[in-house]
């Protein structure tokens, strides 16, 4: 790993973690017990992953598998998933805490893979406060938004804005996502001033803020590709530049028609029986900043 910071939800990618589960894990009883919608068949989920950090090395981004670094238990169902484990900043990562108990052993792994990784951790959200990565979201270089309400609670957006004060970042909160599990759900920034959204999902206090910010966006049908296929859970590799689910190709089309690149599909069919897509599964750990110098690890 040679890089990490971020300070945006669209520049170029630099490096991501990804981190495939335990094919020996076994759901205990209903899926719905470990927040699957399915159940999982993690031999697929571990190849659904492996093929994704292919895809990733095979346009120039570093890739990092957190189960090489340190093994992954096998009770910990969500792991795959990520993204909700931490948030990064342009001069470390936040570690986050699980709003379910079932997921909060995730917290320790990502602790002891950030350290083996030598990435900073400037602080952790502790207590009864909650907050996952994927409710919080990049608007400018100096501004995150945090869906409050869901997984997040005001608690834990507390605590992020107060570590954020110390790098001169603002921290607003905005309701949650109505419809999805995290705020990123529901809203996908692809370029400095512009944004996906799933308009039905989101609160009025989210569109009042992008137009406060003077980012403009293109609202995206609820459709069977957006809904089932997890067609909005994609990856911005670089300006108006995406990776999204194989399979999808009514989304695919509107993307382009509306300007955006699709550089790949990647087959998740899988791992989204666990309610997860792309977007949840990577871990983005550096991106080109906008305001201060990538930090050498």
């Amino acid at each position: 790993m040679n890089f990490f910071g971020i300070d945006s939800e669209y520049n170029l990618m630099r490096s991501v973690l990804l981190c495939r589960p335990s094919i020996n894990m076994q759901i205990p009883g209903d899926p719905s017990i470990v927040l699957y919608e399915r159940e999982l068949n993690y031999l697929k989920v571990y190849r659904e992953l492996t093929t994704l950090g292919e895809f990733f090395r095979k346009n120039n981004i570093t890739v990092c598998f957190a189960d090489e670094v340190y093994p992954v238990p096998v009770d910990c169902y969500n792991i795959m998933y990520i993204r909700d484990t931490f948030f990064m900043t342009p001069m470390g990562a936040i570690v986050a805490n699980m709003y379910y108990d079932i997921r909060k052993k995730e917290i320790f792994y990502i602790q002891n893979v950030l350290e083996r990784l030598k990435i900073p951790i400037l602080g952790k959200i502790e207590g009864e406060a909650t907050l996952e990565g994927a409710d919080v979201i990049w608007l400018k270089e100096d501004l995150v938004v945090v869906g409050v309400g869901n997984r997040t609670n005001r608690a834990g957006y507390l605590y992020l804005k107060e570590i954020l004060s110390k790098q001169g970042i603002k921290c607003i909160p905005v309701g949650a996502s109505l419809k999805t599990i995290h705020l990123l759900g529901a809203l996908q920034l692809i370029d400095k001033d512009l944004v996906l959204l799933r308009k039905e999902s989101l609160q009025e206090d989210v569109i009042d803020i992008l137009k406060k910010n003077n980012i403009y966006f293109i609202s995206v049908p609820e459709s069977y590709d957006v809904i089932v296929n997890y067609a909005f859970n994609i990856v911005v590799v670089a300006p108006k530049k995406i990776i999204m689910p194989l399979g999808c190709s009514q989304m695919r089309n509107f993307y382009e028609f509306c300007g955006i690149s699709v550089i790949g599909q990647v087959d998740v069919r899988e791992m989204i029986n666990g309610r997860g897509g792309i977007g949840c599964a990577t871990g983005i750990i550096a991106r080109e900043l906008l305001r201060y110098n990538v930090a050498n690890l």
